[in-house]
């Protein structure tokens, strides 16, 4: 006989979180069910849009959880009072795992598309996105586009897996540059930046500081280049 039954669902259970007071079930009805540990006790439910709920976390403060689903969606609740924090489609696919990673500022997920994503635990919001290729010792890790850099920027060992396109703004056309094209090398040096990819995922704060120091700069340089042009000659 069990010591304790927590409760019995027609599916499956796809993974368990134990806190120090919580049993966490996330289940293939959709829902994750949570538990008082020690007495088996039901807590509270959370009722996912998508069926097959994957994994589940618990925060260590036992106020927050997260959870992952089937199709590629993250879910970030307050456990204290039940309401929902964020949703966001993170992958087009299954996500096998998650974990919480820098005391609990990054969120790892772990999908069948083949990226591994890096995400603000606390938003939802893209941080980065690592690439699993299928050659050995090739990776590539994306960043979304942000205020700083409206192109995003990236870090590979394999500069053929970028693609640099040159777009014409007003008629819209779209050219892909030569690997030999020096606009596309300018390019690539430019945005290629695996040091501050890695400030981005290790301190939040920092990289803030860096890009919000690059952002006065470039004001204060188009600033100083609108000043310095020569006016226009009048005719009368």
């Amino acid at each position: 006989m069990p010591l304790i039954q927590y409760f019995t669902i027609k599916g499956c259970v796809r993974k368990l979180a134990l806190s120090q007071h919580y049993f966490v079930a996330a289940c293939t009805d959709g829902f994750v069910r949570v538990y008082f540990k020690h007495t088996g006790l039901f807590f509270r439910e959370f009722l996912h849009r998508d069926q097959d709920v994957r994994e589940v976390r618990i925060s260590k403060d036992e106020k927050r959880l997260w959870s992952a689903t089937d199709g590629g969606t993250v879910s970030c609740f307050n456990l204290v009072t039940g309401e929902s924090i964020f949703c966001r489609k993170v992958h087009p696919l299954w996500i096998w795992s998650i974990c919480l990673c820098r005391d609990e500022k990054v969120l790892v997920t772990g999908s069948g598309d083949g990226t591994v994503a890096f995400l603000s635990a606390d938003s939802g919001e893209m941080m980065a996105q690592l690439y699993n290729l299928p050659d050995n010792n090739v990776f590539l890790i994306a960043c979304p586009s942000d205020e700083t850099f409206p192109s995003g920027f990236f870090h590979t060992n394999d500069s053929s897996l970028i693609q640099v396109l040159r777009v014409d703004k007003f008629l819209g056309d779209q050219e892909i540059l030569e690997a030999d094209d020096p606009l596309r090398k300018e390019y690539i040096n430019k945005l290629n930046l695996k040091n501050l990819i890695i400030t981005r995922l290790k301190n939040e704060k920092h990289y803030s500081s860096l890009t919000g120091s690059f952002l006065k700069n470039r004001e204060i340089l188009e600033q100083y280049k609108s000043q310095r042009q020569p006016y226009m000659l009048k005719s009368y």
